[in-house]
């Protein structure tokens, strides 16, 4: 009796390892998965920092422009 208890100790300590084994698998997979997204939201985010800083170049330069020709229309109201 007392070989047959060791026996289904030893088998559910393996089944609770085999079972840990693949959460730990699914673990890494999952860590790499995220990994790459987390890289493509990165190049995205500099994408978008770089949009941003055009955007706002291009503000100025519609406001420049616009300061431009109100000044024109303030010569020509005189």
């Amino acid at each position: 009796m007392g070989g047959e208890m060791v026996e289904q100790f030893i088998s559910k300590v393996e089944t609770k390892i085999s079972r840990f084994i693949e959460i730990i698998e699914g673990l890494k997979e999952e860590n790499q998965e995220l990994k790459g997204e987390l890289k493509r939201k990165d190049v995205e985010i500099e994408e978008l920092k770089r949009k941003a800083v055009e955007l706002s170049k291009e503000k100025e330069e519609v406001k420049k422009s616009i300061e431009k020709l109100l000044g024109k229309l303030e010569l020509i109201e005189l």
